[in-house]
């Protein structure tokens, strides 16, 4: 394992994705830059993001069971954070995975900011599905998807028009054989970042989770309607 250092990340990772993962490293420090204007802090009041970064599956479950205490990452799970690091797997042979690599860093970026600058200091416990819909957006992948691939999460998302996604609250509720609930978090953080709504809702849960928890009964039935009123993008 090779291992990149700089203030804002420590990432270990396999000498065969050493050109992904200096690329992966500049554009996650340029969209940290990016939302920190949102968090209204400066990128030195975020602590330096820690990684392992593995290309064999079971080389990824087994160092998370070891440094979680055994326990095991979902199946479907290629990002996780235990033990104040993040460990993610990269199939270097699955192009579409690997290029998620770029987001993923970024992605798990934006929840270290939703932990060290909301849940830590007011002392509130985590909604899933807001600091989730947040991270989706802000780490840029969604910002190059097609008018189209819009149109078919939104029609798989039909079906679960009226979901209180508070009800996404641990991973096994999150992704199961009946719905994915990143495309929810994908479509409600488009809704929420597309509309200037970023500021007020971080403040609102800052204030007041409940009434966040409220909006949590109606927002993706909101998200859709806001989509398909106006749309494609």
């Amino acid at each position: 394992m090779k291992c990149l250092k700089n203030e804002d990340y420590l990432i270990n990772y396999p000498e065969e994705l050493e050109h992904l993962v200096k690329n992966a490293v500049d554009y996650s420090v340029k969209k940290k830059g990016e939302n920190c204007k949102i968090f209204h802090c400066k990128t030195a009041d975020i602590p330096q993001l820690k990684a392992s970064i593995f290309i064999d599956r079971k080389k990824f479950v087994d160092y998370i069971k070891k440094v979680s205490g055994g326990q095991e990452p979902p199946e479907w799970a290629t990002g996780c954070f235990y033990n104040g690091e993040i460990q993610i797997f990269a199939n270097p042979h699955n192009k579409v995975e690997t290029s998620f690599l770029m987001g993923t860093i970024a992605h798990e970026t934006v929840h270290l900011m939703f932990n060290k600058l909301i849940y830590e200091k007011y002392k509130i416990d985590r909604l899933v599905w807001l600091d989730e819909s947040f991270a989706n957006y802000l780490d840029g992948i969604v910002l190059s998807w097609r008018g189209d691939s819009w149109d078919k999460l939104v029609a798989r998302l039909l079906p679960y028009k009226d979901f209180n996604v508070n009800n996404l609250n641990n991973r096994n509720k999150v992704v199961t054989k009946n719905y994915d609930g990143y495309d929810m978090f994908r479509i409600i953080g488009k809704y929420i970042c597309e509309n200037n709504l970023a500021q007020e809702y971080l403040q609102m849960l800052k204030t007041d989770r409940n009434k966040v928890m409220r909006l949590g009964k109606t927002i993706l039935k909101t998200a859709i309607n806001w989509f398909v009123e106006r749309g494609n993008s």
